[in-house]
C-alpha cells in the first residue's frame, strides 16, 4: 500500500490550495486531484513525488523530488494528479504503466487485514 491516507481536495478552494498550507506530508499520505494534469509547488515548504495518472489509472508519467516554487506538467492523457511525500515512489519502485487502486475504507476500519 502506496498510502493510506489519500485526501481529494474539494471545491476549487482547496483544490487550488492542495499542501500549500501543510509545513509536512506523513509517510502514509497522499493527495489526489480529479481531472488534473499539472501542478505547482510554490508556496509548499516541503519537496512531493508527483504521479500523473490516466482515466484507467495507469502512471503515466512521474516527478520525484519536486521542490518548492517548481511546476510539474505531464504528458496530455494525464487526467489525474497525485502528490505524495517525496521518496515515495522510489521506496515503492512505482513505474510508468503501473496502475494505481483506490480503496475507500469504512469509517472506523483500521485498513488492517
Amino acid at each position: 500500500m502506496v498510502a493510506r491516507k489519500v485526501l481529494a481536495p474539494k471545491g476549487w478552494c482547496d483544490r487550488n490550495l492542495g499542501l500549500l498550507t501543510r509545513s509536512s506530508m506523513d509517510a502514509d499520505e497522499g493527495l489526489w486531484i480529479n481531472r488534473c494534469f499539472g501542478i505547482h509547488t510554490i508556496g509548499m515548504r516541503f519537496p512531493i513525488d508527483v504521479v500523473f495518472l490516466d482515466d484507467a489509472f495507469r502512471i503515466v508519467s512521474i516527478r520525484r523530488d519536486v521542490r518548492p516554487g517548481c511546476l510539474a506538467v505531464a504528458q496530455a492523457n494525464a487526467t489525474h494528479v497525485v502528490e505524495l511525500r517525496a521518496g515515495t515512489c522510489e521506496k515503492f519502485d512505482m513505474l510508468c504503466g503501473d496502475r494505481m487502486r483506490f480503496v475507500q475504507s469504512a469509517p472506523g476500519d483500521s485498513g488492517q487485514p
